[in-house]
């Protein structure tokens, strides 16, 4: 375990050791020990340091739309934070979205494997706001790879960072990050009762065992439907600055 660990190599060593507790808790409850003495032992190894992606409260999203739709920022940045913030995805998987993942008439955006996280598939069903934001640029980028291509460079797409730079020019800088924005709209869907598994699909987290995920292949997409269109409603009720 403790080679393991000096080899930096964290999840192996937090695996070892629920695969030693179960054989401890399993000899337990067979009798065959009176207690398992490395119950606490995850408590004694080195954990993930934790990213510092701040966002703010729900409350506080109106001053936030208002300061983007102001913001002196380039117009495609601006519409590339707000995708993000209404598919709820990381920043490299919105600004390196490509026109062909994009089914305009389905209104599903399908991200490939290799460019989620998981290196799972990964189906978003597109709200009327987001799909309003692709309308959008469908003329200025459409001949292009990306929708979202770099100022300068078409064939290429625009940095995971030019959203983070745009939020901390909206003077957000330490209260609200791009991948926080992931955040803001998981603690609303956790605000407004989303059911747990149905709001983490959303996110494309994976929730359950090893087991467990390995017998449910449900994408939940019905309910995720309507999950991406209320999320949206409410972005929208909060940029044109009514009481959502």
């Amino acid at each position: 375990m403790q080679r393991v660990e000096e080899r930096n190599n964290i999840d192996m060593a937090n695996r070892l050791c629920g695969y030693i507790n179960e054989i401890l808790n399993f000899a337990v409850n067979g009798g065959l020990i009176p207690f398992n003495p490395c119950l606490k032992m995850n408590k004694t190894l080195k954990q993930h340091k934790k990213e510092n992606n701040p966002h703010i409260k729900s409350e506080e999203l109106p001053a936030f739309m208002e300061a983007l739709t102001n913001a002196n920022i380039q117009p495609q940045t601006r519409l590339l934070v707000q995708f993000q913030m209404l598919t709820m995805t990381r920043p490299n998987e919105a600004s390196e979205a490509q026109w062909s993942e994009v089914d305009l008439a389905k209104k599903l955006w399908t991200i490939p494997a290799e460019r989620m996280k998981a290196r799972e598939v990964h189906i978003i069903p597109l709200s009327s706001q987001a799909i309003k934001i692709l309308e959008e640029l469908k003329p200025i980028s459409g001949r292009f790879k990306y929708i979202f291509p770099k100022r300068g460079n078409n064939h290429e797409p625009m940095s995971p960072s030019s959203a983070n730079m745009a939020i901390k020019r909206l003077g957000y800088g330490g209260k609200q990050t791009a991948h926080g924005l992931r955040g803001l709209a998981r603690t609303h869907l956790a605000d407004t009762n989303v059911i747990y598994e149905h709001a983490e699909a959303c996110l494309a987290h994976r929730t359950g065992s090893n087991v467990s995920q390995s017998y449910n292949h449900a994408t939940y997409m019905k309910q995720r439907k309507k999950i991406m269109q209320d999320w949206g409603d409410f972005v929208e009720q909060c940029a044109t600055a009514k009481e959502p």
